[in-house]
Formats: structure tokens, C-alpha cells, sequence
């Protein structure tokens, strides 16, 4: 290809391309394992087109002599399982990975198999012909028709027919460049060349369509992805001869036999682990799964929504310090978004400045630590961000000729064309600006998740100002005047991440089972029911404390436990290898109270048991109605946790019910169990524990029946 073709200026690069959903459920299962290796990881995120360029894009690349798969497998490391595990988990979050989709467009699942098969068999062909390229040879050919679903996700209302017809056939090039002005071949290069990997897999994506005598001087791996792409298509080893011999390779047909044996042996392995199959990818969707997807869908994009929320969060809290808080806000802006590259500035405000603060290191670090930007006499867009307080873009701008020199700079040093700047405002106070590189067709993409955008900022400024250990002005006080300090905003977090873990892999549970299954309702209304207690989580805050009063109703506690059984069999129970007896007193009176609350300390103290038995258990619960001893009536309902764990020593029984301490580490909060003594004594009732080293720990709850007052 002489010159890119000028559509590539309307071509969003960075958009979220759709992965099957089987791989990421797998992927997020065997990243929560806690034994997964990094090349665990890598074999079977690499079963994937669009997450392998996902995870290749969140890190600059490597050494140009490691293979790609080794260069994806030190990216896999340096992140760790659990940045992995958040990827594959907002890629779930994209609509177009929603596994109804995949369940009734019979394309895209023939799309992904061709793709897989085609790697396969590049790879035998390579251990054939040049080993040493044998693991650049399976990405190249992984990769190869990443165009197609890079065109379907830019241009699908003209794409889709001519989709179809690309995954059935080889030769739908033609029409693709009328349709869209360029093809799949094209736009997969276009976006594989960016990837600072062997730039040959880059090559061998663009020239997989051209004919076998231009092919014929190529380097081997193009001619390799070529022929791999043309058996996929066309089955034995005598149908070929021709074409080895034009391309000057030294493959006879029973050979070919062989290699195309051994890779459907291999395919069929690998589709084994992500619990599917040749055929079942080969058959006609149903149309009543059609119908299901409308009733699924909004689950995505609630999830999704959670995910900004989760992600932030989690990426803020993995490190102590500004610097580590900033360096992970900004790996989540990455990952949520598909930004290539960011930096931040702190504002200062003695100086009336904004300071860039680099969070990246390093030989190629950003000299970003060394510029500093006056607000108040400042045109350019980052002091226009913070003095305007909303989120501006330079494209804009650069249309008014209101681009000033430092913004051309800033531009320079994220080398794209142009920018994003988002204003992190806290309690009405500067804290900084977010500087994001982007390209003009990411543009409109990113004002569409405008509101996304925002959310993560306003949580960055959160994160970032209590870090920094900033004083809390007297009016910064919560509604109801009760002071905002640190345990209270650690509050928020602790209660935020709990029903979120819960929504995370019970959605991966839910996502398999929404094929015709009748109690799917009732798994996503209980889903639902943990979605929509967050924001009651969040507001209680502005009230004091959990009181109880107006959010009470009359409460059955056996059902509360029961619905949050099933809820936590699936998604944590059978993970951790925790099997939960539950024995109801079936005669048990009601109580008063709030459910979600209520709710939170049974998840809590659930929560503790599995973590204290890593290795697997049992934990009991059990619930009892005891009567007033006065004869007066009343009397109160008892519900009793125990595990056979490890137990508690003395000493940390004494504290166990104080803020902000934990036996369990650094990474633990130690609000889990204060938080859910607050609500119990809220409720007019008690908790307490009991444990003994090496037989384990039972909680014992009373909660006062209805008619008495809480």
C-alpha cells in the first residue's frame, strides 16, 4: 500500500472491539483462581482477536527482537491477574461482547473460529517452515481479519451485509472498497502496525488478500499467514499444490494433510476450555434468543456504568501515595476508555498554577514534570478546563485558531492530534486537570460517554485530594453536618466494592445461563437488587450513620438469606471452594428494618469466612426465634455464622469490632465488620463472636422481632 487511504481519518482506531464473551467469563474465572500463571493468562486471552489488541495497546511493546506472544506475555506479567481481570471484565461490559449477540449472529461466532483456526494452523505451518517465527505466526494470523470487525464497529449500518458475506467468503475485498473506501485488510494494518510488535504481522495482516503471484517475494510470514488463511478456506493438501509451488514453498500435500489434522486437533482443545465447540459455532442461532436480548441488555450497560465506578476505585486503592495514585488512575483511564496516553497537573494554589505531575517512567518518560501552566492568565485548554470547570477537547479549539503554543506542545508530547482535558474539582476546590491524548475519529466516541467521563473524574478528584492528606474546610460538611472525613469516605468505598465483587462474577455466571432458562428472571432481579442498593449505600452517607426509621419495613430474615445464598453459591461459594448450609427456622417471626443494610452485614461476615479459609470450608447459618424470658412478648430473632476456619487468637478478638483495624493485612480496610456493628446496634440489636484456633468462628446476631421498636 503506497498511501493510507483518507478514510482512515474517519476510522476509530481505539474503539472497543467485541470479543466473544466465552473467553472473557474463562478469563475472569482463572484470574480470580489465584494460581494462574502469566502464560496461563496469555494462551487463552490470545484465543481472542480484539483482547489480545486490547491488552497489547495498554502497554508501549517491547524489545522488537521478542516474539509477539512473548511481548503480550510480559505485558500479561507486568500487569498482574487482577489489571487483567478488570480488562476482561469491561470488555464484557461492551454491548457488543453481550453473549446474546454472539448467541444469535451465527457471523460473529464463525468470524471468531476462522480467526482462531487461522492462527493454529500458521503456527504448525510455521514450526514447519521457519520455526523461529512460529509464535509471531499465531498473532499474525489471530489477527488477521481484526479489519472486519474494526469496519463493523465504525461503519455498521454499511458494513453489516458485506460482514456476512466476509465471514463465508473470501471475496468480499471488492466491495468493501466501493461501500467504505477502504477494506479489511486496510483497516487491520492500520491498527496492528500501531502495536510496536514485529512489524512483519503488521505486513502479513495487509497482504493476506493479495494474489499468490504478488505474494511470491514476501518475507515468510506473510507468505504463511497467506496460505493459512487460504486452506482455512479450501480443505486437503492436494487442492494447494499450485499455490505452493507458485509461492516457492517446499510443503508437499500430505504434509498439509497432516498440519491441517493436527490444527483441528488444537482448535478443538482450545475450544474445549472456553466450553465450546466446532459445531456449536457452525449452527443457526434460534430466533427466540432474539427476543431475550432486549431484557439482558440493559444489564450491560448498568454494568458498565459500575465498571468506571469499580475500576476506579480499585486501581486508586492498589498503592499508598500521590504518586501511585496517580500512576493507577491512570492505567484505569486507560483501560475504561482506550487512551492511549495521559499525564497529569495538580493545581497549586499559591503559585495559581498548574503543575504537571509524571506518572509514567521509564527511558521514554514525558518531561511533563517540568512544565507549569498560569491559571489565571492562561489560554491555554488545561486552564480553561479548571477556570471553566467542564471537560474541552482541542479539536474545537483548533478549528477557531484558539490553540496557543503550550497546547501544540502538550499535543507533541502525547503524539496524537489533539487532546482531551478533564477538570478534577472537589468539594467546589481545584485539584487538577487530566490531559488525554486522542485522535480526531476517537473524538466523538468520547463525548458520547460524556457522563462516564465525568463520573471518573469527579472519583479521581475524591481519591486524589484525600490522598494528598488535604485539610477539610469547616463548610465541607455532609448534608446532615456530619463532618466528611477519611473514615467516612473509606466507608464509601468498602460498602461501594462488596455488592460490586458480587455483580462482577455473578455476571459472569449469569451470562452463560441466559439461554432458555427459566429461573433467569429471578437471577437478574436479584442482580438488579444489589445494582440498585449502591446508591443507597452512597446517600447514606449524607444522613447519620444508619438510622433506622423511615427506609424500615417488616422484613422475613430467611428469605433475605436465602436470596443472598443463591446470589453468593455461584458467584463466590463455588469459586472459593465453600460449600454454605443454611438451616431456617421455618416458624421465624418478622422484624423490623432496613433490607440493604441488613444485607450488608450478612455479606460481611460471609465475606470474612471465605477469607479466612483459602483453602476451602463450611460455614453454617442458622435462624432461631427466641422469646422475651419476661413473659411480656417480643423476644428477638437470633441468626448464628459459623466456619470451621483457622479461628481467631484472643488478642485480635478484643478488637475486633474497631475501625479501621484488620488482621488481615495491609490491604484490608478493617471496616467490614465496624460497619456492620454500627447497623446492628442501628437496629436495636446485637452481635458478637466467639472463636477458638483451629475450630473456627461463629458470629451470633439478635435483631428484635417486629412490634418491637428499633
Amino acid at each position: 500500500m503506497k498511501n493510507p487511504p483518507k478514510i482512515f481519518s474517519k476510522i476509530n482506531t481505539a474503539i472497543p472491539l467485541p470479543c466473544h464473551p466465552k473467553v472473557l467469563i474463562k478469563l475472569n474465572r482463572l484470574c480470580d483462581s489465584g494460581t494462574a500463571t502469566s502464560r496461563d493468562i496469555t494462551r487463552l486471552a490470545t484465543m481472542d482477536p480484539a483482547l489480545t489488541i486490547k491488552i497489547m495497546r495498554l502497554h508501549g511493546g517491547g524489545d522488537p527482537k521478542t516474539s509477539s506472544l512473548d511481548a503480550i506475555e510480559q505485558v500479561v506479567s507486568q500487569l498482574g491477574p487482577g489489571t487483567i481481570n478488570n480488562v476482561a471484565l469491561f470488555c464484557l461490559s461492551n454491548p457488543l461482547s453481550n453473549p446474546l449477540l454472539w448467541k444469535t449472529d451465527a457471523n460473529f461466532n464463525q468470524f471468531w473460529y476462522h480467526s482462531l483456526r487461522c492462527a493454529v494452523i500458521a503456527r504448525l505451518l510455521s514450526e514447519n517452515l521457519v520455526p523461529e517465527l512460529a509464535d509471531d505466526a499465531y498473532i499474525a494470523g489471530l489477527l488477521h481479519d481484526v479489519g472486519k470487525l474494526l469496519l463493523w464497529s465504525n461503519f455498521k449500518k454499511d458494513y453489516e451485509p458485506l460482514f456476512m458475506k466476509s465471514v463465508q467468503t473470501d471475496s468480499a475485498l471488492p466491495a468493501e472498497n466501493d461501500s467504505i473506501g477502504t477494506n479489511h485488510c486496510e483497516a487491520g494494518w492500520n491498527v496492528v502496525r500501531n502495536l510496536k510488535t514485529n512489524p512483519f504481522v503488521a505486513d502479513a495482516v495487509l497482504y493476506h488478500h493479495f494474489t499468490p503471484k504478488a505474494v511470491a517475494d514476501a518475507l515468510p510470514l506473510v507468505k504463511i499467514i497467506f496460505i493459512a488463511n487460504t486452506v482455512c478456506y479450501q480443505g486437503k493438501g492436494a487442492d494447494h499444490i499450485d499455490l505452493m509451488q507458485t509461492l516457492g514453498v517446499s510443503l508437499s500435500a500430505d504434509r498439509l494433510d497432516r498440519i491441517l489434522a493436527e490444527a483441528k486437533k488444537q482448535t478443538d482443545a482450545l475450544l474445549e476450555d472456553v466450553d465450546l465447540t466446532a459445531e456449536a459455532l457452525a449452527k443457526d442461532p434460534s430466533p427466540s434468543h432474539k427476543e431475550r436480548d432486549a431484557a439482558v441488555y440493559s444489564i450491560f450497560g448498568e454494568f458498565r456504568k459500575l465498571s468506571v465506578q469499580h475500576l476506579t476505585f480499585e486501581h486508586a486503592h492498589a498503592e499508598n501515595g500521590v504518586v501511585a495514585m496517580q500512576k493507577n488512575l491512570l492505567q484505569a483511564f486507560k483501560i475504561l476508555f482506550d487512551i492511549a496516553a495521559a499525564f497529569f497537573f495538580t493545581y497549586d494554589p499559591i503559585r495559581d498554577a498548574l503543575v504537571g505531575k509524571p506518572a509514567e517512567s521509564g527511558p521514554n518518560q514525558w518531561p511533563i514534570g517540568r512544565v507549569e501552566l498560569t491559571v489565571a492568565t492562561g489560554g491555554n485548554l488545561p486552564a480553561l478546563t479548571l477556570s471553566n470547570r467542564q471537560i474541552i477537547d482541542s479539536f474545537g479549539y483548533l478549528t477557531n485558531d484558539l490553540i496557543t503554543i503550550a497546547d501544540e506542545q502538550l499535543v507533541r508530547l502525547l503524539n496524537t492530534e489533539g487532546m482531551l482535558c478533564l477538570p478534577l474539582i472537589y468539594d467546589g476546590r481545584w485539584i487538577g486537570v487530566i490531559c488525554a491524548g486522542i485522535d480526531e475519529p476517537q473524538f466523538p466516541l468520547l463525548w458520547e460517554e460524556l457522563d462516564l467521563l465525568n463520573s471518573f473524574a469527579a472519583q479521581a478528584a475524591t481519591l486524589l485530594d484525600q490522598t494528598e492528606g488535604a485539610e477539610i474546610r469547616p463548610s465541607s460538611t455532609w448534608a446532615m453536618g456530619e463532618p466528611f472525613d477519611d473514615e467516612a469516605i473509606h466507608r464509601v468505598i468498602h460498602e461501594v466494592n462488596n455488592p460490586l465483587g458480587i455483580v462482577k462474577n455473578y455476571l459472569a455466571v449469569l451470562s452463560e445461563k441466559v439461554a432458555g432458562h427459566p429461573e433467569v428472571k429471578d437471577e437478574i432481579a436479584l442482580i438488579r437488587e444489589e445494582i440498585e442498593r449502591i446508591p443507597g449505600i452512597i446517600a447514606q452517607l449524607s444522613k447519620s450513620r444508619y438510622k433506622t426509621g423511615a427506609d424500615n419495613v417488616v422484613l422475613d430474615i430467611n428469605i433475605i438469606i436465602e436470596d443472598l445464598s443463591k446470589l453468593l453459591t455461584k458467584s463466590v461459594f463455588e469459586h472459593a471452594h465453600i460449600t454454605l448450609n443454611f438451616e431456617p427456622d421455618p416458624h421465624l417471626p418478622p422484624c423490623s428494618g432496613n433490607k440493604g443494610h441488613l444485607s450488608q452485614v450478612f455479606i460481611n461476615l460471609l465475606k470474612n469466612s471465605v477469607e479466612a479459609m483459602p483453602e476451602g470450608g463450611h460455614i453454617y447459618m442458622t435462624t432461631a426465634y427466641e422469646p422475651d424470658k419476661t413473659g411480656a412478648g417480643g423476644g428477638d430473632i437470633v441468626i448464628t455464622i459459623r466456619d470451621d476456619g483457622p479461628g481467631i487468637t484472643e488478642e485480635n478478638l478484643a478488637r475486633l469490632f474497631e475501625p479501621g483495624w484488620s488482621s488481615k493485612g495491609p490491604e484490608h480496610s478493617g471496616l467490614g465488620l465496624s460497619i456492620s456493628k454500627d447497623i446492628i446496634d442501628s437496629h436495636n440489636g446485637t452481635i458478637n463472636c466467639e472463636s477458638r484456633k483451629a475450630i473456627g468462628t461463629t458470629f451470633r446476631i439478635t435483631l428484635p422481632v417486629s412490634g418491637r421498636n428499633p
